[in-house]
């Protein structure tokens, strides 16, 4: 999530004065962009709880409270947080800005890569440590039209940011 925020944050107008970050249009179409991935990520802790905690508890179920405290400290502050250090970075230098931005997508792989045989088989917990979980790569995959659909929307959204970014940068040195 840091690295949405912080990506978000490349379109914030540096050379001006900076607004509040709450008032930068940019922070809300990453909020967007970030509830787009987030309604893949409801989805699946509704359908499959066990592999969003990665089969590590054995009670994965969550109440209501719990969930709306999960989704506001470990998907919208970090989002915030990225995007309000992206966006201080990139006051500072642009490069620092790509710096985080690189470093969050590293970790992301890192993260990937060290829970790979956790993250690539979906079920309950009793199926993934009886080896009997569906493979997340396979056409059985029971998340994937959910998740290539929200993936295809946040792509489109991306871009579409890109062309207002670049019409308005167009505006701008008129």
């Amino acid at each position: 999530m840091i690295l949405f925020g912080a990506l978000f944050s490349l379109f914030t107008d540096h050379k001006n004065r900076p607004v509040f970050f709450l008032r930068d249009p940019y922070f809300w179409h990453g909020v967007v962009f970030t509830s787009l991935f987030n309604a893949a990520v409801i989805y699946a802790i509704i359908n499959f709880p066990d592999w969003m905690w990665m089969y590590f508890l054995e009670d994965s179920s969550n109440t209501l409270p719990e969930l709306i405290y999960l989704f506001i400290f470990m998907y919208y502050l970090p989002y915030t947080l990225g995007f309000y250090l992206g966006r201080d970075l990139k006051q500072r230098s642009v490069p620092t800005c790509f710096a985080l931005i690189l470093a969050m997508a590293l970790a992301e792989v890192w993260l990937v890569l060290h829970l790979f045989d956790r993250y690539a088989v979906i079920g309950t917990r009793a199926q993934f440590l009886s080896g009997t979980a569906v493979s997340l790569l396979g056409p059985d995959n029971p998340i994937g039209m959910v998740m290539n659909t929200c993936v295809g929307l946040m792509v489109l959204y991306f871009i579409v940011v890109v062309i207002l970014f670049k019409k308005n940068k167009k505006k701008t040195l008129s």
